[in-house]
């Protein structure tokens, strides 16, 4: 065997650029995907306050209305004591 080192095909520039390129590609890939999910996870956060907002909404709304007709049967006592007091 010879001490001579042997042309190594991984370590010339042109074989070193494409890994590189073939890197950044992978790199740029995964923070895409990982951008992507991240917005997914906020976009379904903000619909899920927004329609908690508008359940409570909702909630309120229907609580007003029962109030308003149980408001309305409502039946006004006159003191007594006004009238003892006048006597």
């Amino acid at each position: 065997m010879s001490s001579h080192r042997q042309w190594d095909e991984n370590q010339s520039p042109q074989w070193r650029y494409l890994q590189e390129k073939e890197s950044i590609g992978r790199k740029n890939r995964r923070k895409t995907s990982s951008r992507i999910r991240r917005q997914e996870l906020e976009q379904s956060v903000i619909e899920l306050s927004l329609e908690s907002k508008n359940r409570k909404k909702e909630i309120e709304a229907k609580l007003n209305s029962e109030l308003k007709k149980h408001d309305s049967k409502r039946i006004t006592r006159l003191s007594t004591e006004a009238s003892e007091k006048q006597e």
